[in-house]
């Protein structure tokens, strides 16, 4: 698939190319993306966790790498890090295939729109509100309670995608989505910490609605 052409359907195939002994590992990842930075392999992480977060624990993990990631971009880092403990925590690349087939129309149809614009919205000080957005909204994704709530993980997984596509295509009106669907989270955890049925049912209209 060409790169250049559909750069965010391709991230998927690029990590799957990388992966080893049927497991994609965090470090595959950072394998596939290289010198890339870290939009892909925070696009990633989200979309895996809104497509197959039921995983027992999954999210926890996820959220936590999600988090290194974002602190890192807070303090000006250029390329991703992460621990060699963290590097080998792993899916089945099975379930990577499958997160591949679920988002590649989508994934398809967002190629089409994104593109490097509104650079005050994708760099310099917004980028750094976004990635306190996606460190906040992390903490959020990797709450226990969370997992046994329907739809409750996308909630935050949903903008923490919408960042992590604006970072990867400089697309500064991505990157407001973002900022938007961070408020629309933040009132969704408030609906759950007062009426939970609500949030649920809340969560569940955003995620088909955006699907």
């Amino acid at each position: 698939m060409d790169r250049q052409q559909h750069p965010l359907e391709s991230l998927l195939d690029e990590a799957i190319k990388c992966a080893k002994d049927g497991k994609l590992s965090v470090g595959d990842l950072l394998s596939a993306y290289g010198t890339r930075g870290f939009g892909p392999v925070i696009a990633t992480l989200a979309l895996i966790t809104i497509l197959i977060g039921a995983i027992p624990f999954l999210p926890m993990v996820i959220a936590a790498v999600i988090l290194l990631m974002s602190v890192q971009l807070l303090f000006g880092k250029k390329q991703p890090w992460v621990p060699g403990a963290i590097a080998q925590r792993s899916i089945d690349v099975d379930h990577a295939k499958n997160v591949r087939d679920k988002s590649a129309k989508w994934l398809r149809r967002v190629d089409r729109l994104v593109k490097p614009r509104l650079e005050w919205a994708a760099g310099g000080v917004a980028q750094w509100f976004a990635a306190f957005g996606v460190s906040a909204l992390a903490l959020v994704m990797g709450a226990p309670p969370l997992e046994a709530i329907p739809f409750a993980v996308d909630v935050p997984a949903l903008p923490i995608l919408i960042f992590g596509i604006g970072l990867t295509a400089r697309d500064g009106l991505f990157m407001l989505v973002g900022f938007a669907f961070s408020a629309i989270a933040a009132y969704l955890c408030w609906l759950w910490l007062s009426q939970p049925e609500g949030g649920s049912e809340s969560a569940s209209l955003v995620i088909s609605m955006v699907a």
